[in-house]
Parts: structure tokens; C-alpha cells; sequence
């Protein structure tokens, strides 16, 4: 029994029936076969977290199905690269490692990861710095609505809108950093 072809399979077979296709036209139809193939071996990767399903899955493509989707792969990964987690990006930086690694791209996670404790740094220091005003402020509010003394537990000041402005532009900074090393990311692994 001849096994079940795909509806992109059938319409090759038709497509060469009619005539050779161009060597564009046949790139761009292997980019829209294999490009969500390496999307999907991405996140599966990020649902199971090991790495060497990286390889594996994309080890068991062609050649030219290979490389398009360890490409799509790769710009799945570093798009999952937040400066709000850094979990996820240490995850994103060992996927990027199964598929190859090299002294530039070392240098490129460390950095990134520098990246991370500056902004932690960063963002504990204008917490320390602050949160004693905005302490006071919450509480003067809290007073004018009939709401002092002992009434008043501890203060979170991260549920406060001048700590949601500061940390947003601490936030956009960073994230506009790391945006950079992203582009190295990708331009080291050539697909910028």
C-alpha cells in the first residue's frame, strides 16, 4: 500500500507533471516546508527543555531541509530571549549550544548573562533607594482613605504605579540591550 502524500507533496508531483521548477521558486517552497517544521522542533524543545531533542529531530531532515529548519529553529530560540527571564534564556542559550558552539558565541551568552545581573542589580538598587519614600507615600494615601495604624500590614511597593513607571523604563532599557545581543545571536549563526 502506497503510504498517504501530504497535499504539498501531491502538488509537486503536479507541478513537475507541468514543467522543472525554478531554483527560486523550489527554495521558497523547501523554506514553506521545513521553516515550521524547525519552528515546531523549537518549541518542542521548550516543552520537554532537553537539548539534544534539538539535534536529533533536526538530524533526521535532508541537507537542504536541515539547514532551513535548524535556521528556523535558531530565530525561534533567540526570539524567547526576555530580560525577564532569565530561566528561559539560559534554556534558549543551551538549545543555541546542542547546535553549535563556538568561542564567539560563548562571549555573546556571557555577555548576555552580564546583561542579567546588571539589571538585577540595577532594578534591587532603585528599589532600595525608593522604597522607603514610596513607602510613606502608599501610607499618606492609604490615611487619606481612612486607613492607617495598625491597619497597615508591610507596603508593596511593586503594586505601586511610580515602582510600575521605574521598573517599565528599567525594563524597556535592559530588553532594548539584549535586543542587541540578539542580533549578534543571530548574526553569528547566520540567519540575520
Amino acid at each position: 500500500m502506497e503510504e498517504m502524500k501530504s497535499a504539498f507533496e501531491r502538488a509537486l508531483e503536479r507541478a513537475e507533471q507541468m514543467g522543472k521548477l525554478s531554483p527560486g521558486e523550489m527554495q521558497r517552497q523547501n523554506e514553506a516546508k521545513y521553516r515550521p517544521v524547525g519552528e515546531a522542533i523549537a518549541k518542542r524543545f521548550f516543552e520537554h527543555g532537553y537539548a539534544s531533542i534539538l539535534s536529533e529531530q533536526l538530524d533526521k531532515l535532508g541537507d537542504e531541509g536541515k539547514l532551513i529548519a535548524t535556521q528556523a529553529a535558531l530565530s525561534e530560540l533567540i526570539g524567547q530571549i526576555s530580560i525577564e527571564d532569565r530561566s528561559t534564556t539560559e534554556r534558549v542559550l543551551d538549545g543555541i549550544f546542542a547546535l553549535g558552539e563556538s568561542d564567539h558565541l560563548q562571549r555573546i551568552a556571557e555577555d548576555v548573562m552580564t546583561l542579567f545581573g546588571q539589571y538585577s542589580w540595577q532594578k534591587n538598587l532603585w528599589y532600595e533607594e525608593n522604597s522607603e519614600y514610596i513607602s510613606k507615600e502608599v501610607e499618606v494615601r492609604l490615611a487619606k482613605m481612612g486607613i492607617s495604624g495598625n491597619a497597615i500590614g508591610d507596603v508593596n511597593i511593586e503594586n505601586d504605579d511610580g515602582w510600575a513607571v521605574e521598573s517599565g523604563k528599567l525594563r524597556t532599557e535592559y530588553q532594548a540591550r539584549l535586543g542587541q545581543y540578539q542580533e549578534r545571536l543571530a548574526q553569528e549563526l547566520g540567519i540575520a
